[in-house]
C-alpha cells in the first residue's frame, strides 16, 4: 500500500515547486507608445543619382525620426540597400546601390523601441511615392567586342578616344561616333599616347613609333633593345620609354633612344611593363622573380625635366606583396589630379590607392566600383580630359569578355604631358 502514498507525495512536491517558481516579466508593455515613423522631407539630388559609385557619389536624406543608432536604420533604393556614410536623427548621407532603374522607391526603415520596424517613404504627395532614378556611372561603349577588341587606348585634348584594333586605329568622338582613321605598322600595340606635335605615338614589338594623325602615312620608328612596352612625356615634353629591362630617354623628333637605366646586368630577373610621369617623378611598374616567386613592384625616380633625364636613385614605392591584394597581377596604373593612384589588374578590375601623407606603401587600397566593373581583365586605363576614365578589358585568352568602358570618376586625371 506504499506505492499510492509515494505517488501522492511526489505530486504534491511538484505542485509546490511550480507554485514557488516566478513567472518571467512580460515584454509587452500596454502603456508603451511606438516611435514615430521616419519622415523624409527632402533628398539631394531630388530626382536622380549615380548608383554603385561608392563614396564618389552620395545622396543626402533630410527628415526626422531616423533614430540614434545607425545600426538600426536601413535605406532602400528599390530592392537594394544603400550604404550609410553618416547618420543623425534628422539627416543621413548614403551611397546608393547598383540598382539601376528610373522608378525606384526610396524608403527609410528603423527598428523601433517597441521591437517593431517603422517605415518612411520619399513621397511626391501624400501617399504617392516619388519615383527615383539611379544612373550607372560605367558605360559600355558599343562597337568593341570579341571581334573588334580594344587593345591600347588614349585620348586627345578634345575628348576624342583613339583605340587600336589589330592594325586599325578607331576614333571615338565625344558624340559617340566611331570612325576608322588609319592603320598602324604593328598588330599588337601596348601603348598609345598623343604627343605635343599632335602625332600619335605607339609601341609594338621592339619598336617605338609615331605617326602623323592627319594622314597616317608616315611612320617614324626606332628599335629599343627589347620589347617596347610603354612611354610617357614630362611637363617639358621630354619623352621616356621602357622595354622589359631598361628605361630610355627618346628624342621625340628622330625617336633615337638613350638608355638611362638598365637592369640587364644588376637585376636580370626584373621585368618592367608600365611607366607614368607624375609630379616630376617617373613611376615604373614591374616584376621581380626571386626564390619566393614573382612579385609586383612600383618604383619611382626623380626627373631632371630640363635635361630630359633621371636625376635620382630608384626608390621603392609599393611592394605589392605587402598589400591585401598581393595575389593580383598588375597590368598598368595612372594617377588622378589629387595623387590617388589607380591600378588596373588582371583579375580584380580597378583598384585605388590613396596615399597616407604622400606614402603609397602605407596608404589605403580598395576596389573601385566593385559592384559594377567586377572582375574584368584590365588591359589599359587612360584618362579623358574630363571626368571620365577609359578602360579596355581586352584579354587575348578570353576575347568574349572584351569591352571598352567609359567610367565617370567624378574627378579629373593628372595631366598627360604632351597632350595637355
Amino acid at each position: 500500500m506504499r506505492k499510492p502514498l509515494i505517488i501522492f507525495v511526489l505530486v504534491a512536491l511538484l505542485i509546490g515547486i511550480a507554485c514557488d517558481t516566478e513567472e518571467p516579466d512580460s515584454i509587452f508593455n500596454p502603456n508603451a507608445t511606438a516611435d514615430p515613423d521616419p519622415v523624409i522631407t527632402s533628398i539631394t539630388p531630388p530626382d536622380s543619382a549615380y548608383g554603385g559609385a561608392d563614396e564618389r557619389f552620395t545622396v543626402t536624406i533630410v527628415g526626422d525620426y531616423f533614430g540614434d543608432n545607425p545600426n538600426e536604420v536601413q535605406v532602400n533604393f528599390g530592392s537594394k540597400l544603400a550604404e550609410i556614410v553618416s547618420h543623425s536623427a534628422t539627416q543621413m548621407v548614403v551611397t546608393p546601390p547598383a540598382n539601376f532603374g528610373d522608378s525606384l522607391r526610396i524608403m527609410v526603415s528603423k527598428f523601433g523601441s517597441n521591437a517593431s520596424w517603422e517605415f518612411g517613404t520619399y513621397e511626391q504627395s501624400a501617399g504617392v511615392f516619388h519615383p527615383y532614378k539611379l544612373l550607372n556611372p560605367v558605360q559600355k561603349i558599343n562597337g568593341f567586342d570579341a571581334y573588334t577588341f580594344p587593345q591600347s587606348i588614349c585620348t586627345d585634348s578634345d575628348g576624342n578616344v583613339f583605340v587600336t584594333h589589330d592594325k586599325v586605329v578607331e576614333k571615338l568622338s565625344p558624340d559617340g561616333t566611331i570612325t576608322t582613321v588609319g592603320e598602324l605598322r604593328g598588330k599588337t600595340t601596348t601603348r598609345l599616347n598623343v604627343g605635343p606635335d599632335g602625332a600619335l605615338y605607339y609601341v609594338y614589338s621592339t619598336n617605338i613609333m609615331k605617326v602623323d594623325t592627319s594622314t597616317f602615312t608616315t611612320h617614324t620608328y626606332k628599335k629599343l633593345n627589347a620589347n617596347a612596352l610603354d612611354m610617357d612625356f614630362d611637363r617639358n615634353d621630354n619623352l621616356y620609354a621602357i622595354d622589359n629591362n631598361s628605361i630610355y630617354a627618346v628624342d621625340k623628333t628622330t625617336l633615337d633612344p638613350t638608355v638611362l637605366l638598365s637592369y640587364n646586368d644588376e637585376s636580370p630577373d626584373t621585368n618592367l611593363f608600365c611607366i607614368r610621369v607624375y609630379d616630376d617623378d617617373l613611376y615604373i611598374a614591374g616584376t621581380i622573380l626571386d626564390s619566393t616567386g614573382l612579385s609586383n613592384y612600383i618604383w619611382k625616380m626623380a626627373l631632371d625635366v630640363n635635361a630630359g633625364t633621371v636625376s635620382g636613385n630608384l626608390e621603392e614605392v609599393i611592394d605589392w606583396s605587402t598589400t591585401n591584394y598581393s595575389d593580383l597581377t598588375l597590368t598598368n596604373f595612372t594617377f588622378d589630379v589629387d595623387g590617388q593612384m589607380l591600378v588596373g589588374t588582371k583579375n580584380y578590375a580597378l583598384l585605388a590607392i590613396t596615399p597616407n601623407s604622400g606614402d603609397y606603401a602605407s596608404g589605403t587600397v580598395k576596389q573601385v566600383y566593385r559592384n559594377i566593373i567586377g572582375t574584368e581583365y584590365i588591359h589599359r586605363i587612360y584618362w579623358g580630359p574630363d571626368n571620365y576614365l577609359y578602360i579596355s578589358t581586352f584579354n587575348a585568352s578570353n576575347t568574349e569578355n572584351t569591352k571598352l568602358l567609359k567610367v565617370n570618376m567624378f574627378g579629373t586625371g593628372a595631366p598627360y604631358y604632351g597632350r595637355d
